[in-house]
């Protein structure tokens, strides 16, 4: 086995301190796993440069690769394999792996000579995430540290100010927020009161106001004043001087402006924590049993259908377009149908299971596959005709026979060529891994179905988990949906063939 290092001076991701030696402590690693697994080293690649974007050692080593210079890449950790976790993925993952050069992380043991492509693929979606994440969190810790605020921070009545370290009073508001506390506290308003009051007076709800003012790029949404809402600003301390932030896992108080006196705040809170003592969310006033809640659609004109009550001697529930029309369909057949629905796509999951682990399947994906291995030979080709086009006119700037122009023009086009063509290549690879795990009883709709125990009356949960949306057509016939990312793995096999 033909090995190459690659280390580099830089992490893609914060560090407090690096030594000075990390080159070599990296080659001392490699080095000693080489050796345990009786592979031979004939190269190494290091980008010495203190600089997180040096990548002249990676690109020697990716152009090395593609004339099949080696069989092994060892790193000692993927946070050190190129500028950023991509770079090590398009070059390991996609480029090498699919033509016969494996790798090995000496960090975490992996080498994909023990992995499937799916498995390897896997491990680095698993680092990429933990590098993405460790990115973002050094990012905000350090801002944080230094005192700044988001705009995640922005809350009703206040905005970042200039420095994004404080808030600004958004006088456009004030008045409303103390209107809330006068409702509450001396009117003896509910929340739910005071929240129609609000409506029809016109006012803005705080999710629409903070779309039109905030500094945060947000959607553009419709909504109104709610019990919530209102619930939330009676609660807020920061109207009367203070909020608490969690800062670097710590609980911190942060000061704001004061726009009401605390003693009418008290007086609110008061009258909230009296009506509102021992409500829960299991009580009769709020408890909704209402399975199919925002999943329930008219056929003809895509409304969605209100629930509605029957609070007489035989209580019921039924499904209509309006609350005055009587026609309607009976909760009880909608809950029979989607029940009947999920027992058919439990056993249509199971069958899928038998069919894509038996030679009927594996036949299937090997046919699939040997499509996508012909286009993928077609692309790495190209890729390694691009790349070696690139080396020879380098060489021929080297030597004086093209200009510095004409090379410059001739590298920007064989850049922009290699770029298509490697995005086709990882868009080809990525369809293999679907492949991979579609045909497996990794598939997400089988994963997820055929291990399904249906209930005779579902739940609010049990519906938005299984069910992506329920279809009423004149309110009579009900066609049940799987959620979109389920039904998508399901369409990727032969599905019919599974039922005969």
């Amino acid at each position: 086995m033909r090995c190459v290092s690659y280390t580099r001076f830089t992490s893609c991701v914060p560090e407090k301190v690096t030594p000075s030696d990390i080159v070599s402590i990296q080659n001392e690693r490699i080095q000693k796993y080489i050796r345990q697994n009786g592979w031979e080293l004939v190269g190494k690649y290091t980008d010495r440069k203190k600089d997180a974007t040096a990548d002249e050692a990676f690109r020697a080593m990716q152009r090395d690769g593609v004339n099949r210079k080696f069989d092994m890449v060892v790193v000692d950790s993927l946070m050190r394999c190129g500028a950023n976790v991509s770079y090590a993925e398009d070059i390991l993952l996609k480029s090498f792996l699919p033509a016969g050069i494996h790798f090995a992380v000496v960090e975490d043991n992996v080498c994909s000579l023990t992995l499937t492509y799916d498995e390897a693929a896997a491990y680095f979606k698993k680092k990429r995430n933990t590098y993405i994440g460790a990115v973002l969190h050094g990012r905000t810790r350090a801002k944080q540290a230094e005192g700044y605020l988001s705009v995640h921070d922005e809350k009703y009545g206040y905005l970042l100010n200039e420095e994004r370290k404080g808030f600004v009073v958004d006088e456009e508001v004030v008045p409303i927020i103390r209107e809330i506390f006068h409702m509450i506290a001396d009117e003896g308003l509910t929340y739910k009161e005071t929240a129609e009051r609000l409506n029809e007076r016109g006012y803005e709800s705080p999710m629409k106001h903070l779309v039109r003012v905030s500094q945060k790029h947000r959607q553009d949404v419709e909504s109104h004043w709610v019990t919530g809402a209102v619930k939330r600003v009676v609660s807020n301390t920061a109207y009367i001087g203070y909020w608490y932030k969690i800062v670097d896992g710590e609980r911190t108080r942060l000061e704001t402006e004061p726009i009401i006196d605390k003693e009418l705040f008290d007086r609110a809170s008061a009258v909230a924590a009296k009506r509102y003592n021992g409500i829960t969310n299991n009580s009769p006033r709020q408890k909704s049993d209402n399975a199919f809640i925002k999943q329930i659609f008219d056929k003809q004109s895509g409304e969605a259908l209100i629930c509605r009550l029957n609070r007489g001697a035989n209580p019921s529930q039924s499904f209509g377009l309006d609350h005055w029309k009587k026609e309607t369909i009976d909760y009880d057949i909608v809950m029979e149908k989607a029940v009947t629905a999920l027992n058919e796509e439990k056993e249509r999951a199971v069958r899928a299971d038998v069919w894509v682990n038996s030679e009927q399947g594996r036949l299937e994906k090997q046919r699939r596959r040997a499509i996508y291995a012909e286009q993928a030979r077609k692309l790495f080709d190209d890729i390694s005709l691009l790349e070696r086009e690139r080396l020879s006119e380098y060489v021929r700037f080297e030597a004086g026979t093209v200009s510095a122009d004409e090379y410059q023009r001739q590298r920007e086009r064989f850049d922009a060529a290699l770029a298509i063509t490697e995005s086709q290549f990882k868009r080809l690879m990525d369809q293999v891994d679907e492949l991979e795990t579609a045909f497996s009883s990794r598939n997400p709709w089988i994963a997820l179905y055929a291990d399904i125990r249906v209930p005779d009356v579902l739940t609010k949960e049990e519906v938005r988990k299984w069910i992506g949306r329920v279809v009423v057509d004149n309110l009579q016939f009900v066609e049940v949906y799987l959620p979109e990312k389920y039904k998508r793995w399901r369409d990727m096999l032969a599905v019919k063939e599974t039922e005969e």
